[in-house]
């Protein structure tokens, strides 16, 4: 159950992190935060990071792969400082820092599924089992 739902959390963050940069790059970089519907993927984005970073820290830490757990630990160390830092008005993160941000948690996302054949393997039994 815990490894069906990380693959799910792990597969919405990949969309959304896509649709989020798609939407960032046709948007010439200009600010979008009052957009509701952009609003609502990204909070969708960071509860299935969240989620799946949580998770598959977990499964890594039981498989004793500890660099990934590590790395996906410090995911929702990143989005906390981030989301604090913004709310409490300490510093304003520039649009380009967000949009690097998005690009590495895809990039970690798709490399640690490439890399993990179990994972790969997943998503598809997922959908052949429906």
């Amino acid at each position: 159950m815990v490894i069906k739902l990380s693959i799910i959390l792990s597969l919405i963050t990949i969309l959304t992190l896509n649709v989020i940069l798609l939407i960032a790059a046709s948007s010439n970089g200009q600010a979008l935060v009052n957009n509701n519907w952009f609003s609502l993927i990204v909070n969708i984005m960071y509860f299935a990071l969240i989620g799946s970073s949580l998770l598959l820290a977990y499964i890594n830490w039981r498989k004793s792969q500890l660099a990934w757990a590590f790395i996906f630990v410090n995911n929702v160390f990143i989005v906390l400082i981030s989301t604090i830092l913004s709310m409490s008005g300490l510093i304003n993160l520039p649009s380009t820092f967000l949009i690097f941000l998005d690009l590495y948690w895809l990039n970690k996302y798709l490399v640690y599924m490439l890399s993990s054949f179990t994972l790969l393997k997943s998503p598809l039994r997922l959908v052949a089992n429906h």
